[in-house]
Parts: C-alpha cells; sequence; structure tokens
C-alpha cells in the first residue's frame, strides 16, 4: 500500500493497544521477585577418632581403656540457629539421626535468610518445649521407640548409645549410655546440650550452602571427664553420670564448612 493511503491510527488507539499487549504479558508472566533466603544442608558423619563408625564390632578403644564396640547410635539434634552481626535466626526444629539409617543423616535446614554467618547452632537433645510425651508421635517407630519412663520424668531421651565392651574379665558386656530427663531426689529436669559452632560462611539467595557435621563417638567418654563403661551403663536415673556425659559434650560435634553452589 502507497505510504500516502496507509491509516493513521489516533495517538490514544495506539497507547490502548500497547497497554492491552503488555497487560497481557504481566498476566503470562508475572514477575517473580528473586529469592531472599538460602538453604543450610547438613550431612551427619560418625566417626570414631580418625576412622569411621563401624556398627556391630568390638575394636575400639576410649580414653578409660575400654576395647568396645557399638551396636546402636540413635539421638535429636533440635533448634538449629545461625549467627550473625543482626543476631540470632533460628532455622529449624527437631530432626531424629540414627547411626544405622543413612536417610537420617542429612538435615535441610531452610529459609535461611541471606547474608555472611559467623556460628551454626543447635540442641544436643530436646528443650522443655519439645521433650514433652508424645510431642513427636506419629513420626516413626524408632522416634516413638526413644520415650523415657513417664516415672523418670517423660518426653524422650536425647540418646541411647548401646554396645559391648571387654570386662575385667576378658569377656563381652552390653552396656548402654541413654541419656535424657533426670527425676529422682526431688529433681525433675530437662537435661539437654547446647552447641555452637565457628562457620563463616555466605548464605547466598536461592543457593544452597553444604555442610559435614562430624560426631566422634569416642569424645563423649573423655575430656574433662574420663568415663569408664563399667560406670556408664544403665545411666538414665544416675544424675551425676547424666552430668559427667553432658561436660563432655564440648568437642563431640566437629563443623566441616564446604562451599555454596
Amino acid at each position: 500500500m502507497p505510504s500516502h493511503l496507509r491509516m493513521q491510527l489516533p495517538l490514544t488507539a495506539v497507547v490502548a493497544a500497547f497497554l492491552f499487549v503488555s497487560g497481557c504479558d504481566d498476566d503470562n508472566n508475572p514477575v517473580v521477585p528473586p529469592p531472599s533466603t538460602g538453604t543450610i544442608m547438613i550431612d551427619v558423619e560418625h566417626k570414631v577418632g580418625a576412622a569411621d563408625l563401624e556398627l556391630g564390632t568390638v575394636q575400639y578403644t576410649n580414653a578409660f581403656g575400654n576395647v568396645y564396640g557399638v551396636y546402636n547410635l540413635e539421638y535429636f539434634l533440635s533448634d538449629f540457629f545461625v549467627m550473625n552481626e543482626d543476631g540470632r535466626q533460628e532455622v529449624n526444629g527437631a530432626h531424629y539421626v540414627r547411626a544405622s539409617d543413612e536417610a537420617t543423616h542429612t538435615i535441610v535446614v531452610e529459609g535461611v535468610p541471606v547474608g555472611h554467618y559467623h556460628m551454626l547452632g543447635f540442641t544436643f537433645g530436646l528443650d522443655d518445649e519439645d521433650n514433652v510425651t508424645g510431642a513427636l508421635s506419629g513420626q516413626s517407630q524408632e522416634v516413638d521407640n526413644m520415650f523415657w519412663p513417664e516415672n523418670w520424668g517423660g518426653g524422650y531421651h536425647y540418646m541411647k548409645l548401646e554396645g559391648r565392651f571387654i570386662n575385667s574379665e576378658q569377656t563381652e558386656s552390653g552396656f548402654a549410655t541413654h541419656a535424657g530427663r533426670f527425676r529422682a531426689e526431688g529433681r525433675d529436669e530437662s537435661h539437654f546440650v547446647e552447641e555452637s559452632l565457628t562457620l563463616h560462611q555466605n548464605v547466598n539467595a536461592g543457593e544452597t550452602l553444604h555442610l559435614t557435621l562430624v560426631v566422634d563417638v569416642n569424645k563423649w567418654y573423655e575430656g574433662p571427664n574420663t568415663i569408664d563403661l563399667v560406670t556408664h551403663n544403665a545411666i538414665m536415673n544416675n544424675y551425676d553420670r547424666q552430668v559427667e556425659l553432658e561436660q563432655n559434650c564440648s568437642d563431640v560435634f566437629t563443623l566441616l564448612g564446604g562451599g555454596s553452589h
């Protein structure tokens, strides 16, 4: 068509058409705001000293000199938080970990605000709010089996560490290092341990920071208290033995930092 015969649309019509098309584009392709949080993924590794924990074999030696093996290890980690210059950010709830079940060895902490963090912390065990009979029921039979007897305070064990060791007669004996609430002699206490580990890592928007949490079983039995498995068998209602175990928790956990991608 010759240029002098082309239809000239009024300016108002052109603007209206532009707005109509733009509106359709917005409806079909809504603007998604960029993420403001990231994720921390923690892989749990169980060790005895430098060696990987192997269940069911009597082959390890603790600081006291007991030769022992671990047949079962299960515990709770809860109330994860990260810390930066703005303060403490609570980021997760309770996690059940069982050494024999690799599916429980990965902890995903979502919704962590973007930023640089110098500390990651958690509770080894369950605090008063979570350590209530039935509070964790329905998750799995293994979690339900972590119950703590009602006549000793109720709630849940925060750890079951069970195995066998060579006794003074050079035969194998069983041991059960069970820890949780203490109730006896007028006491009614929820026992748990708060852990704080150096981090110094960035959490980036929409990305995952990978970390490894190393759990050294031997550390539960050494420093500041050198523990003989004879005296720490069946300690559920023994206040002094429970406290000794908790005091030894300060270097059980080591955090190995990875990168984010």
